[in-house]
């Protein structure tokens, strides 16, 4: 009689594909860190070019090592002796990170000031980026999913590998052909406008005649940048196209679970810490060029990652209700809050960054200091909101219990007429 268990693929392929991204995420940082090498013999050591590619070797490298207990916990899975034999896992106390993210990482911000500046931001400047924007994000996983069942470890770290590694990969894809038809559709407005295309025509021209530089060529396309189709086209992707698939393909690693009956906490948990990858992902690829504007881009960087971790917490529980309680129209109403809270933190993001960046001429020009100011505090109080709510959700979960959140009614005050 045959009494072997069967194999558990699922884990097999959690195994493979970790250790091969792991090994693709090392090979890549290698060949980053030998590009920075090149770079610095050909224009000594303190060539700010060289920088990028030092920052980019050092996520990659982040990355790598992040995909490695998902490897482990799955390999233990396949193997009976290791999981009989784990010992308990011991982790940082909660009041330890929390006073290393209240403390530590402000400290961090100064001192990578300093070094995005220095000639030696190539040395400080990586594993300083490495520790400001990892930190914040570990904190927000620990504050999400604390008194929550949020699964095994290997179910947790899978679900944090997939959030950083495929999740964004998918997501590119969708995101650049949603782009492409984009400029299909402006390109065949083009064709049946002869006017325009003249207009375009002679844009071209000048561009091409003008003396290179970013000023110069603000000058010119400045008038056409502030022309309201243009606007309604950027923030149309920015703040309705992106939201719409950022927020559904997020929790991608959880959309995987379709068919078991996740409890609305189990939900939650699972998809902050699939929002938690996705947000380090972003962090480290944003911050990877350095430059002196480096501690700015990192603080918003900080409270963008609040915001995945939110979001994707959000649409995880809606996900969950779905599945266990058959109750899709939450699932609807709470994917479209999600997406208004994503789109009205883009467009925020994208006028307090654009506004200083154009040749403003006229009325406009005497305000662009005000309109940039109402960007900033209206972004400072969508990070106060996103923060309250985070811990609401925490904290009602919590109280309910978990033999009853299959069919617990969580946002009953806020959404009474959804079931």
């Amino acid at each position: 009689m045959n009494n072997a268990k069967p194999v558990h693929w699922p884990s097999i392929i959690q195994l493979g594909l970790s250790l091969l991204v792991a090994l693709g995420l090392l090979g890549f940082s290698g060949m980053s860190l030998i590009g920075g090498v090149i770079q610095f013999i050909q224009g000594g050591i303190g060539n700010p070019a060289a920088v990028p590619s030092f920052m980019l070797s050092a996520s990659l490298l982040l990355g790598a090592v992040l995909m490695l207990p998902s490897a482990w916990y799955a390999y233990r899975r396949l193997v009976p002796s290791l999981r009989e034999s784990a010992a308990p896992r011991r982790s940082l106390t909660p009041w330890v990170l929390t006073l290393l993210v209240v403390i530590f990482v402000p400290l961090l911000l100064l001192v990578g000031n300093w070094a995005a500046r220095s000639s030696l931001a190539w040395l400080f400047l990586p594993p300083i980026s490495l520790l400001a924007t990892g930190l914040p994000v570990l904190w927000l996983v620990w504050l999400g999913k604390r008194g929550l069942p949020a699964g095994s470890p290997q179910r947790q770290w899978g679900l944090f590998a997939a959030g950083l590694a495929f999740n964004p990969l998918f997501i590119i894809i969708i995101e650049l052909l949603a782009l492409i038809g984009l400029m299909l559709l402006v390109g065949l407005i083009i064709a049946i406008n002869p006017e325009l295309a003249q207009d375009l025509s002679t844009l071209a021209m000048r561009l091409a005649s003008s003396p290179p530089g970013t000023d110069n060529w603000l000058n010119i396309l400045s008038p056409y940048l502030m022309q309201p189709a243009f606007l309604a086209a950027v923030f149309a992707y920015t703040s309705l196209l992106i939201p719409l698939i950022e927020e559904a393909l997020k929790p991608l690693g959880l959309w995987l679970l379709t068919g078991r009956r996740l409890s609305p906490a189990q939900g939650f948990a699972g998809g902050l810490i699939s929002g938690a990858g996705f947000a380090l992902f972003e962090n480290l690829s944003a911050l990877s060029a350095g430059g002196p504007d480096w501690t700015l881009l990192a603080s918003l960087r900080i409270t963008t990652a609040l915001l995945h971790v939110l979001t994707t917490g959000l649409v995880g529980w809606a996900l969950a209700h779905a599945w266990t309680n058959k109750r899709f129209l939450r699932l609807g109403v709470t994917y479209s809050a999600a997406v208004i809270l994503h789109g009205v933190w883009n467009a925020l993001g994208i006028a307090s960054f654009s506004l200083p960046a154009l040749n403003l001429t006229g009325q406009l020009a005497s305000r662009g200091d005000l309109y940039t100011t109402l960007t900033l505090v209206g972004l400072g109080v969508l990070t106060v909101v996103n923060f309250i709510l985070y811990n609401v959700m925490n904290r009602r979960l919590q109280v309910i219990p978990e033999a009853n959140l299959a069919s617990a009614d969580l946002l009953v005050e806020i959404t009474p007429s959804l079931d």
